[in-house]
Formats: C-alpha cells, structure tokens, sequence
C-alpha cells in the first residue's frame, strides 16, 4: 500500500523515500492485541444436555451432575474428536462464553465522552422529582427515586439486565402469547 502511494506522488512530481520498513499489521486481530483492544474473554466447558460449568482446570470426559443425590448422573459426553493437521484432538462440545466485566467496565469507561455523560446524568438526578412530568426513561420513574441515597457521585452506576427474548410459554411464534392489558397497566 506504501509502495503505491509513493508511485502515486511520484507521478505527481513528489519523492518520498522510505527510510525504514513500516510494520503493517496484516490481521485485525493484530491491531487489536498491540492496541491493548481485546477484551478479556472467559469461557468455561459446558455440558450439552444439562448445561452444567466445569472450570477449564479439572473437567471430565464425561457431564457428573446429578439431578439428585441418589440419581443417575448426566453422562453426556464433555469432549469430540476432531481432525487437525496434527492428528485427532478432543475438544469440548459446548463452550460459554462472556466477556469479564471488569475489562467491559474499564472499556466503556475509557470511551471519549463517556464522562460527560455521566455527569449529565448525575446532574439529571439532583433536579427535585416532579410526579406531572412525562417519562422520557427509567431516570424519571418514581422507582428510581429509591436509588437517591446510594448515588453520590457520577461514578456510582447502577447496572441492570433486559431480555427481550423471554417467552414464558413456548419458544415458538405460533404457540401460546402472554399478552398484558391496557387495562391491567392502568
């Protein structure tokens, strides 16, 4: 890419001479790990019937969780045989994976302008609650109030879980819906 940009201003008159060679990552992942981007990722063995996590350090071949003390072990198979160059390897059938959630925080905070917004938020907060003002978020929701006293600074964060796909009936769109009514919210 270097060499054509420096043909590019040569056509055009200009002479750049490259003095030393430029170390051009190839990969993304490259860039990712000089740059210190690469999130701290940990991922545990689970079993694929029962979903039971083994620590990556002691993990037998075969699921040992028990429903009950007197019943009969899992015994799903933790392990599959694959090919690689150099011969057959066993490795796990089902790994989770999540991210450490100190390397998230440390990240999202790091993130230009994030601090701005915190205290804007915060600000937001120190404005008395007025119970007539229509709700734009859960910062205006009489809940919220409740969080008042442990909120002292614009560092202190409160961190909440949201999952959108629940389905207490049935994982299936043409099976039962639990539908909420107007009525019911008023």
């Amino acid at each position: 890419m270097l060499g054509l940009i420096q043909i590019a201003l040569a056509s055009i008159g200009i002479q750049v001479t490259l003095t030393h060679k430029v170390d051009i990552p190839a990969d993304i992942r490259t860039i990712y790990s000089r740059c210190r981007l690469e999130p701290e990722i940990l991922r545990v063995i689970c079993c694929p019937r029962c979903f039971k996590q083994y620590p990556s350090d002691i993990v037998p071949l075969q699921c040992t969780w028990r429903r009950s003390p007197r019943s009969k072990p899992c015994g799903a198979g933790l392990y599959v045989a694959r090919r690689t160059c150099n011969g057959l390897k066993q490795v796990p059938k089902c790994l989770y994976t999540s991210q450490s959630f100190d390397s998230w925080l440390t990240f999202l905070l790091s993130r230009p302008h994030i601090d701005d917004c915190l205290r804007q938020t915060f600000a937001k907060l120190q404005n008395p609650f007025n119970p007539a003002a229509r709700m734009y978020d859960i910062q205006d929701s009489p809940a919220w109030l409740s969080f008042r006293p442990f909120l002292q600074s614009c560092y202190h964060l409160i961190f909440a879980i949201y999952i959108d796909w629940f389905n207490p009936f049935t994982n299936k769109i043409a099976g039962k819906h639990s539908y909420i009514s107007k009525q019911s919210w008023n």
